[in-house]
Parts: structure tokens; sequence; C-alpha cells
């Protein structure tokens, strides 16, 4: 008997519910599809692992909280729906060791569990079939909504059999319409098939659920579903380089900079000049050359504070000048900026603004901006002769798209079936 959670309230799961859902069940046909998250408060954390963890008898759901919990999951692998990786607290991280344990039995046609953890640089890099999972304000402000309206989580739901699904035939037809310049990669592959399977196996359940039936076949609409799931701004591939928040930071750090670098009187002292005007030799030391300004941990969290008045003097000087030709650096966009002055007055510009750009913690300074600094993929320069300095980071790092925006078109698969 293999249970799995597949309850939505009458308003609907978000989405993110919903995929953790299809991964689950893509594992009960071998092809388990993990999450890790990232910037996900650890309330909203524990409470969505916990109505997963509700949907599935408690002895399939394992918790790893240290390396003999590893061997529990090695000894009963396919007995196992769900596990759950809790942070290491310093000791090191045993979800890449779990990766690599599923991932060596994936192909053989059993059940495997799915993995929920939360994202560590130190993993390493993971074989296993891994979404990343970004908390962004709008993805954390709909699961909370969601949790709150959860008065109990529901029970563990029992699939008396599970029907023969094959996704043979829309795989190959996924392969055939891709494009020859942007073919899948074997993640990839595995994810849109992990979830694909998942799906048409909850759709199979609430069309047949007082029936039993053996089979069921996975349709294009599946597909269609997944790949609207995997457009979704806050899903990442675990390997995906791009980080949104830290080109936020970096941003809003050079528009610090160079604000700050316009209050600091330029250093004209020639030097070299010709014979009779000025001395080659000697400078006037009673002129202070610029101070070598840098940003500062501490105020690179008080820009992502909202509360606090580096930020406000910050969007103060801003809406000062005038103009919008650095509005990205704030971090919203120039469509976002100039709705946001036709709707609003002068004077509550500042707050209208305030509301919008995105915002960090210190921790997310530390781990990010801090971490990408010291590996030295975070550089400065000045930006010109006595000008401020400019931190760059590479143009990987700064491509903002979908990892799975490549994925073909439901109408360009149909064809091939």
């Amino acid at each position: 008997m293999t249970t799995c959670s597949l309850g939505h309230t009458p308003s609907g799961p978000p989405e993110l519910v919903e995929l953790a859902e299809y991964g689950i069940c893509g594992g009960i046909l071998g092809r388990p599809v993990s999450i890790a998250f990232r910037d996900v408060p650890p309330d909203l954390t524990a409470g969505l692992w916990g109505y997963l963890a509700a949907g599935i008898p408690s002895e399939q759901v394992l918790e790893v909280w240290s390396q003999s919990d590893v061997r529990r999951l090695n000894a009963r692998i396919g007995n196992i729906r769900l596990v759950l990786v809790y942070p290491s607290n310093g000791r090191g991280p045993f979800t890449n060791t779990v990766d690599w344990m599923i991932e060596r039995r994936r192909g053989i046609q059993h059940p495997l569990p799915a993995v929920l953890s939360n994202f560590d640089s130190r993993t390493g890099d993971t074989p296993n079939s891994t979404l990343l999972v970004t908390g962004s304000a709008g993805c954390n402000d709909g699961l909370m909504a969601w949790l709150k309206e959860q008065e109990q989580f529901p029970g563990p739901r029992t699939i008396e059999s599970v029907p023969e699904i094959s996704s043979t035939c829309l795989m190959r037809a996924l392969r055939e319409s891709c494009r020859s310049d942007s073919p899948l990669s074997v993640r990839d592959t595995k994810i849109v098939e992990g979830l694909t399977l998942g799906a048409a196996l909850v759709d199979a359940q609430s069309r047949c659920s007082n029936t039993r039936s053996k089979k069921a076949e996975v349709s294009p609409s599946h597909y269609a579903v997944v790949r609207d799931l995997l457009q979704k701004p806050f899903l990442q591939s675990i390997n995906e380089p791009h980080d949104e928040l830290t080109c936020a930071m970096v941003a809003r750090a050079n528009l610090q900079l160079s604000l700050c670098a316009k209050g600091t009187p330029p250093n004209t002292k020639p030097v070299g000049a010709r014979a009779g005007t000025t001395s080659t030799t000697q400078t006037d030391n009673s002129c202070p050359k610029p101070p070598v300004r840098m940003i500062t941990r501490c105020c690179l969290s008080d820009l992502g504070n909202p509360c606090s008045n580096t930020l406000k003097n910050l969007v103060k000087q801003f809406v000062k000048r005038g103009g919008s030709e650095d509005v990205e650096l704030l971090g919203i966009s120039e469509e976002t900026f100039q709705e946001i002055r036709r709707r609003s007055r002068s004077t509550k510009l500042e707050e209208e603004l305030m509301k919008r750009i995105p915002c960090w913690s210190y921790k997310q300074v530390r781990t990010r901006f801090e971490n990408l600094r010291r590996e030295g993929l975070i550089e400065v320069s000045r930006s010109a002769k006595n000008g401020s300095l400019e931190y760059r980071i590479p143009e990987e790092l700064a491509e903002q798209r979908s990892p799975f925006e490549h994925l073909p078109a439901v109408e360009e698969v149909e064809r091939f079936i």
C-alpha cells in the first residue's frame, strides 16, 4: 500500500505546494524530484514540510539529523517516500550524500523518496533532480497566507493501487521537439519527467478515486501544467548560478557609492605641469585626497532594511536628484517607476518607492555578497579618475532568465506524439 498527499484545499494550494506534491508522487513511480529551499523563513519551511509529511504515514518519512539517519535511509530507501534533511548546525551537510544515494538507484523501476532540504553552498554539486526555491517576498507572503488558512493538516490518503504510467512517448516527443541549439540537459529531462509523472498520478487518483485503474496515460495536458509551474520566478535549477538578490545588493551598493562620491570635492591639484607654473616634485598636502569609500557589511545590511535611515536617505537623495536613469539600481524597473510617478504625488513618491524596492537581511548579506566577494567573484574598481568605486559581478550571475524557459511549447510537443 502506497500513500501520498493528494488533498487540496478549496482555494487551492500555492504553486510551491503543488510542485512538491508532484515531486513526491513522481518518486512513487521511481522518478522523484527534490526541492532545496533558500531564503524561505524557518517557520514557513517547517509549516510546509509539516503539511507534506502529514499526507504520508510516519514510517515512510525519514528525518536526517546525523550520519546514523543516512545509514537508516540506505537500508530502507525503497520504503521511504519523503526525506527531510535538517540544517547541520556547523557539521558536514548530509544533503549531498542523500542525493547521491537516491540518484544511483534511479531507473530501477522501484519507488524512491523525494528530498526536502535547505540550500547549503557547502553541499557542492548534486547529481539529483533538485529544484532550488528562492523565497522572494511574493512567494513567502503567499505561502504564509495559505498556511494560516490550514486549521488542521490532512491525514494520509491511501493509494490502493498505483497505476502503470509510462512517460516514454511524451519524453521522446519532448526531445524531438527541442531545438538543436537548446537541447534539454540530463537534469532538466529528469525534472520534467518526474514532475509530469507525478501530475499524471495525481490526476489519475482524482479522476478514479472510486475505481482501481491499472493503467494511466501521460498526456500533453500534464506537461502543460508542469511547464507552467517551472516558469515561476522563484524556481531555479540547483546548478543555476543566477542570484537576483545578490544582483540587487551590488546595484544598490553602487548607487550608494555614486551618491556619496558626488559629495566629495574632486582632487584638482595638477601634478607634472609645465615648469614655472607648478612644481613637478612637490604637492600640496593641505588639500586632502578623496577617501577610498567602500561598502561595509553593516552599511549594505542597512541598505536592505526598509526601516533604516540609510535606505530612506538613499531614496530621498534619488528623488531629489530627479530623473530615472539609475532607478534600476534601486531594484525597480523603468516601467514600474514611471507608473509610480504618474500615480503618486511628489511628496509620496518616496513612500511608494520604499514599498516596491527589494529588501534583505544581514544574514543574506553575509551568505551571499560577502561569500562571493571573499571568493573573488565580486570585484571592485574605480569607475573614473577620482570617481566612486564600483562593484562588478560575472555576467553569468547577472543574467536574468528562467532556467526552464527553453522548454518546448505544448503545441510543439503534441506534433511528435
